[in-house]
C-alpha cells in the first residue's frame, strides 16, 4: 500500500519486538532505539527548517504592498502556509506516538485513525502539491492567454484555487487513511484493514497517480507551452524594429521580470519532482507486488527527501526570485540603501541620471507587477 510511507522509523520494533520482550539481546534493543532516535531527530530538524523558511517567505510577501497585489505571489504565500503546517506536523507526528496515555477505546480509535497514520502531515503534502499546480496554471494563463488572464484568474477564482488546495489533501487522505487504520489488539494498525488485497493495491496505485503522476503531467504540459509561447514572442519581436526606444526598454524589463518568475517556478517544480520521485517509485514497485523493506536506510532516505520538499522552496525564492530577494534585502538593510540598489539594478532606462525620482521607481515596480499578473 502506497502510504506505508507514513510509518516512522523502527515503529514495528518499538511496538512489537521490543515492547513484547521478543528482542534477542539488550544490545539489539539499544541499537534499534538509538538508530530510531537519530532518524527522528533528522525528521524534526527538517521540520524546524521548513517552519522557519516558510514563515519568512509568508511574512516578506504579505508585508509588501507591491508583492501581495500579484496573484502569483498570493499563491506562493499560500504554498508557504501549507508547507509551514506540513513542517509543523512533521515534528508533531514524529514525537507524539504514545497511545498508552489514552484511556478510552474511542480515544485510541480516533488517535489511530486520525493521527498515528500521520494523516495531517501527508494531507498537507498533497495540498502543497496541488497548490503548486494552481501556481503553474496561473502562470500558464498569464503567458498563453494574457488577454483573458484578468478574468480567468480573478480574485474570486484565486480564492477558490486556494480553498481547493487546502481541501483536496485532507479530503482524499481521509477517504482511505482513516478507514484502513483501526485500533486492534492494543496497537494502531495503519493501512491494514482492507476488504481485499486487490482493493488495497488499487487504492495505492490511485494514490500515487493523484499525488504524483497527474500533477507532474499538468505541470510539464503547462511549462512546455509557456516556453513555446515565450520563444515565439521573442522571435516575433526580434523580427520587427521598435521605433520607440522607451517602449523597447520597457519590453525588455517586462521580459526579464517575467522570465525570472518562470525560472523560479520551474525550479520549484523540479525540486518537487526530485524530492518525491524516489519515494513514489518505491511505492509504485511495492504496489505491483514486490516485497520491500520499510525499515531500511533507503526507505527513510525517500521519506526525508519528501520532507525536504517542504523546506527547500524558501531557499529557491531567496536566491532566484528577484522581487522576493529585493524585498528580503529591504528588511535586512536600511530602506534607502535597498531602494538605491533595487532601482539601479532593475531600471536601466535613465543611465545618465544620478538619481531616479519616486515616480520612476513606482513605474518600474508597476511594470514588474503587471508582468507577473499577466496584465
Amino acid at each position: 500500500m502506497a502510504n506505508i510511507t507514513t510509518s516512522f522509523p523502527f515503529e514495528k520494533e518499538y511496538n512489537r519486538t521490543c515492547y513484547d520482550s521478543n528482542c534477542t539481546t539488550k544490545d539489539t534493543v539499544a541499537i534499534s532505539l538509538d538508530a530510531a532516535l537519530k532518524v527522528r531527530y533528522v525528521y524534526a530538524a527538517v521540520g524546524a527548517l521548513g517552519m522557519i523558511g516558510n514563515a519568512i517567505v509568508a511574512v516578506v510577501i504579505m508585508s509588501s504592498s507591491r508583492m501581495r497585489r500579484a496573484t502569483t505571489n498570493v499563491l506562493i504565500t499560500n504554498q508557504s502556509a501549507i508547507d509551514f503546517l506540513a513542517s509543523f506536523f512533521i515534528i508533531m507526528c514524529t514525537f507524539i506516538r504514545d497511545i498508552s496515555r489514552i484511556e478510552s477505546f474511542i480515544g485510541r480509535e480516533t488517535f489511530c485513525r486520525l493521527w498515528a497514520d500521520n494523516l495531517p502531515m501527508w494531507s498537507m503534502f498533497v495540498s502543497s502539491t496541488y497548490n503548486l499546480v494552481c501556481i503553474t496554471m496561473e502562470r500558464y494563463s498569464g503567458i498563453v492567454y494574457p488577454m483573458r488572464h484578468s478574468r480567468t484568474c480573478s480574485r474570486f477564482r484565486s480564492r477558490f484555487a486556494i480553498a481547493f488546495a487546502w481541501f483536496i489533501g485532507p479530503t482524499y487522505n481521509l477517504s482511505y487513511m482513516a478507514v484502513s487504520s483501526p485500533y486492534k489488539n492494543g496497537e494502531c494498525t495503519a493501512y491494514s484493514d482492507w476488504p481485499s488485497p486487490e482493493i488495497q493495491r488499487a487504492v495505492g496505485l490511485l494514490t500515487i497517480t493523484l499525488q504524483f503522476f497527474l500533477p507532474i503531467l499538468i505541470i510539464a504540459f503547462a511549462y512546455i507551452r509557456i516556453v513555446v509561447i515565450l520563444r515565439r514572442g521573442v522571435t516575433t519581436k526580434g523580427s520587427s524594429k521598435n521605433s520607440n526606444p522607451q517602449d523597447a526598454r520597457r519590453d525588455k524589463r517586462m521580459k526579464r521580470a517575467r522570465t525570472n518568475v518562470i525560472k523560479t517556478l520551474v525550479m520549484v517544480a523540479m525540486s518537487f519532482v526530485l524530492c518525491w520521485s524516489p519515494n513514489q517509485f518505491f511505492f509504485l514497485v511495492y504496489n505491483i507486488g514486490v516485497e520491500l523493506d520499510f525499515n531500511g536506510t533507503f526507505y527513510h532516505f525517500t521519506v526525508i527527501a519528501v520532507f525536504l520538499n517542504s523546506c527547500i522552496n524558501p531557499f529557491i525564492y531567496a536566491f532566484q526570485y528577484d522581487q522576493f530577494k529585493n524585498e528580503l534585502l529591504n528588511r535586512c538593510h536600511k530602506p534607502a540603501e535597498v531602494t538605491e540598489f533595487s532601482v539601479t539594478s532593475e531600471n536601466s532606462v535613465r543611465t545618465s541620471d544620478v538619481e531616479v525620482s519616486r515616480g520612476s521607481r513606482k513605474s518600474v515596480y508597476t511594470v514588474e507587477q503587471d508582468c507577473e499578473t499577466g496584465q
